[in-house]
């Protein structure tokens, strides 16, 4: 019989949220009061990316008998729109820059009353400042999607030291004005601790809950004929490779190219495709024609359902210089694909199993030559893994049913705390 818990302050809502089983139950929070608790949902755009399918599998999937969503959006636009459900009410900021966001999301806030706002992908520090105007009883989470630490340092690279500071005080306001952040693996959350040495009440504000994935509709996905075109002029000598992603610097593209210039030189006939969008990709291509890799390397752009080109592949490759939890990397594991992965500032290491799984192929300062070492070093020992049994344990650990239950077990006990 489930177990029915209550917990008072948030040492309590951390332990109970990374122990979700006592004496082998699930714990079920109790649900004290019988009207729907009202949650805000916020977020940048639906242009495609994992973070914006995460949003859109727990919207899907969270329990219209307890909650009433509502979806505030900076921009509605990206691929992902259609993809929303139809029951769910959808107001548009009209704010492409996230500051621009502050003001409507307060007059939204306080016109809709919620109970709890939950602030994802771009919108945590706008929706943090906003929070000091938010009707008292309105609670603010805010969800990260990447390694910060590593998202500061490719803001130093790129823009310089001062940028790095205003970001880096930017961000350190999520800590101190939200109710609780939400990270997905344990190295998003030691980071955290550590670039901003939080302590107390401010460190227990930061919980894991990992990525869900919906394996079922991934699998129905997979099953697509879609791909049969792009892989009808491989070689049936090579295997079948494939990257899915915004083609962006963070996701380390570049590294890829380079790295299959070496893979080349021993397997001629091997094929890449590349799945993705990104303000990179005309460099990236430029990149493929200047290092000779046209008959080696084809760009699709983006593709609404990859799940049939990943299903058909014989490995997956993440070349990403930082990520927070990589779910391109969990769907391909759930389909019995493994993994090529750079061991970047990431959760990575909590998924990857290196020679299980997949392979680790280690950072600076040979990220090329080592991805290039790595990608050879699948190539010869693919066909030995035991995918099935990975499969099954990646779809047991992630699947979106259980922890979108996690979800709605959290938004309902921090919604009672402070009742």
């Amino acid at each position: 019989m489930p177990l029915d818990i209550a917990f008072n302050d948030y040492n309590s809502l951390t332990l109970l949220l990374k122990n979700k089983l006592f004496n082998g139950q699930l714990l079920l929070f109790p649900k004290l009061s019988m009207h729907k608790k009202k949650i805000l949902f916020v977020i940048h755009s639906f242009i495609g990316g994992g973070a914006e399918r995460v949003f859109i599998n727990i919207l899907k999937n969270i329990d219209r008998d307890v909650f009433d969503i509502e979806l505030a959006v900076g921009e509605y636009t990206g691929e992902l729109i259609f993809d929303i459900p139809k029951d769910i009410k959808i107001y548009e900021l009209n704010a492409k820059r996230s500051y621009k966001a502050i003001i409507p999301l307060i007059k939204l806030v306080r016109g809709l009353k919620p109970d709890l706002v939950f602030s994802n992908v771009g919108f945590g520090v706008s929706s943090s400042f906003a929070s000091f105007l938010f009707p008292k009883r309105t609670k603010l989470i805010v969800r990260l999607g990447n390694t910060l630490s590593a998202h500061l340092d490719d803001v130093k690279q790129n823009f310089g030291l001062l940028y790095y500071y205003y970001y880096f005080i930017l961000n350190r306001s999520i800590f101190y004005f939200s109710d609780v952040v939400i990270v997905q693996s344990d190295y998003m959350r030691k980071d955290i601790l550590r670039i901003y040495n939080l302590h107390n009440r401010y460190a227990e504000k930061i919980i894991k809950i990992r990525n869900p994935i919906d394996h079922k509709n991934i699998l129905r996905l997979s099953k697509s004929n879609s791909s049969i075109d792009i892989f009808s002029n491989f070689s049936n000598k090579s295997p079948k490779i494939v990257s899915v992603g915004r083609i962006a610097y963070q996701k380390g593209y570049d590294f890829l190219i380079k790295s299959f210039v070496g893979v080349v030189k021993e397997y001629p006939n091997i094929r890449l495709v590349v799945i993705g969008e990104g303000d990179m990709r005309s460099e990236i291509e430029g990149m493929v024609d200047r290092y000779n890799l046209n008959d080696n390397i084809d760009i699709l752009g983006f593709k609404k359902n990859p799940y049939c080109v990943i299903a058909k592949s014989d490995i997956f490759i993440s070349s990403s210089r930082y990520e927070g939890f990589s779910n391109a990397i969990i769907e391909s594991l759930a389909l019995g694909v493994p993994v090529v992965a750079t061991d970047c500032p990431s959760g990575i290491r909590e998924v990857l199993n290196d020679g299980v799984n997949g392979w680790l192929s280690p950072m600076y300062p040979n990220t090329v030559e080592n991805l290039s070492n790595t990608i050879l070093k699948s190539i010869r020992e693919y066909q030995s893994l035991s995918m099935k049994k990975e499969r099954l344990k990646v779809i047991k650990d992630y699947n979106v049913e259980s922890i979108v239950l996690e979800y709605e077990n959290f938004f309902l006990n921090l919604i009672e705390t402070f009742e």
